[in-house]
């Protein structure tokens, strides 16, 4: 398949087909020139170019370069996030879009898991939190950690997933995960960025997760009367 512009665009909007949003990502992992494309392309965001000034001043998230660095030494393999190599993208990309390029760190990571069979699953405390809440509903899972529900939703796979708040002491992350043969698995995950500026904070995570819900979803979300229905059912669709 030839990689064109228009197709990484449709990449980061989650619009393509699983088997070529799979075989991208394939590439990404190991064609640094494709990563570049792909960072360029996401720069010419207009929020990125409005709030110029708070990314000048705003370095890149800690998690994000402890993340990708992680995968650059080959010490942690993850069936989640696949990464490229970030000391190439911090050299070419220009240092006052740093967070552009954490951002588009995000996007990859969220769109790269969708339909990824390997993904982990997630803990059981968690796991009793999507199983027995409606959307909305915080539940304390230990000292300083807390789970709330978001959002619930069948994937184009036939499967009910979750979109959930993780509040933890450190960081936060907002997840997606999907209940697959009686397992949660993470699909999706996003970790809060320290970012004065709210509005830059909200589009960054937003618009990431909403390219990745717009790709999985089928139908509309689930009501609060759907939701206990699928918790009587063990969120067993199938």
């Amino acid at each position: 398949m030839k990689i064109t512009d228009e197709k990484l665009s449709a990449f980061l909007d989650a619009e393509l087909a699983p088997n070529d949003m799979e075989i991208i990502r394939e590439v990404l992992e190991v064609d640094d020139d494709l990563v570049m494309r792909l960072a360029e392309l996401s720069q010419v965001d207009q929020w990125v170019v409005e709030n110029a000034e708070q990314i000048d001043a705003t370095p890149v998230p800690e998690n994000v370069v402890e993340l990708a660095q992680q995968i650059d030494r080959g010490q942690k393999q993850s069936n989640v996030v696949q990464l490229f190599n970030w000391k190439l993208v911090k050299t070419k990309i220009n240092t006052s879009m740093s967070i552009a390029a954490s951002v588009v760190l995000a996007i990859i990571v969220g769109v790269s898991t969708i339909n990824y069979q390997a993904a982990p699953t997630i803990s059981n405390q968690i796991a009793k939190v999507l199983d027995s809440s409606t959307s909305g509903q915080t539940s304390l899972i230990a000292e300083n950690t807390s789970v709330k529900a978001q959002l619930s939703f069948a994937n184009k796979e036939g499967d009910l997933c979750r979109q959930y708040l993780l509040l933890e002491e450190q960081a936060n992350s907002t997840n997606i995960a999907c209940k697959e043969n009686n397992r949660w698995r993470l699909r999706a995950s996003i970790q809060e960025n320290e970012i004065n500026t709210q509005r830059y904070q909200t589009a960054s995570k937003e618009q990431s997760l909403e390219r990745v819900i717009d790709g999985m979803i089928t139908g509309a979300p689930l009501n609060t009367e759907q939701e206990q229905i699928a918790i009587s059912k063990q969120w067993q669709s199938k």
